[in-house]
């Protein structure tokens, strides 16, 4: 089975956040806890690409409407390059009665600038859900290995994160438009339980893949 590698390189590594300890809440804000999951998000829009560290409600992640899948059986694989070149991702998901299937590797470089420095991370990830409306899927994957993390803790990158993407199928053949990804990543400390449909998407736009060997599926 195919796997995930993703390559999100870019110039500048900018951090806007550190990574929250582990400790038991008290009484006094057990209840903000419970409301919020920890979170980083990656904007490929944004000039300077970089993990945003942020809070999602808890309630919107874990909303079961399920609107994205639309059959019994959902399913997306492919390839594509983005981010003028520096992103490859090589994917393949399944989920259906039986659970879900396939496996995912990610690998991103770039620099540090404060004290400058390169780095490679690199994740072993297996498919935690797939879900698809249409010409469009959400790819999750829960991270198994992580190696290379400029972030102390691992950041992102840490084990037992989950990631998720967003891709669009925009046909086959020759004549078809170019496929398409979200350019917005979200590294999450808890699963969304209904797949991400509900992760605040809205803060990328769809861009084109790169090369004309990419190809993305969607089916259901």
């Amino acid at each position: 089975m195919k796997k995930l590698i993703v390559f999100l390189a870019f110039a500048t590594f900018v951090f806007y956040g550190c990574e929250k300890s582990e400790m038991s809440p008290s009484s006094g804000n057990q209840e903000a806890v419970q409301a919020n999951v920890e979170a980083y998000v990656f904007n490929l829009d944004s000039e300077t690409p970089a993990y945003e560290a942020t809070q999602l409600p808890l309630e919107e992640m874990q909303d079961n409407s399920n609107a994205y899948k639309s059959s019994n059986s959902a399913h997306s694989h492919g390839n594509f390059h983005g981010n003028t070149g520096n992103l490859l991702i090589t994917f393949n998901g399944t989920e259906n009665k039986g659970g879900t299937h396939g496996s995912a590797e990610f690998q991103q470089t770039g620099t540090v600038p404060f004290p400058p420095f390169s780095y490679t991370a690199q994740l072993t990830m297996e498919t935690a859900s797939v879900v698809v409306d249409g010409d469009e899927a959400i790819y999750g994957g829960l991270v198994t290995a992580s190696e290379g993390s400029p972030f102390p803790g691992g950041g992102p990158f840490a084990v037992g994160r989950y990631f998720y993407f967003k891709i669009k199928d925009n046909g086959q053949g020759s004549n078809a438009s170019t496929d398409q990804y979200l350019g917005v990543v979200f590294s999450i400390s808890a699963q969304a339980l209904n797949g991400g449909e509900d992760l605040p998407w809205y803060f990328g736009s769809f861009l084109d893949v790169e090369d004309a060997s990419d190809k993305i599926k969607v089916n259901n």
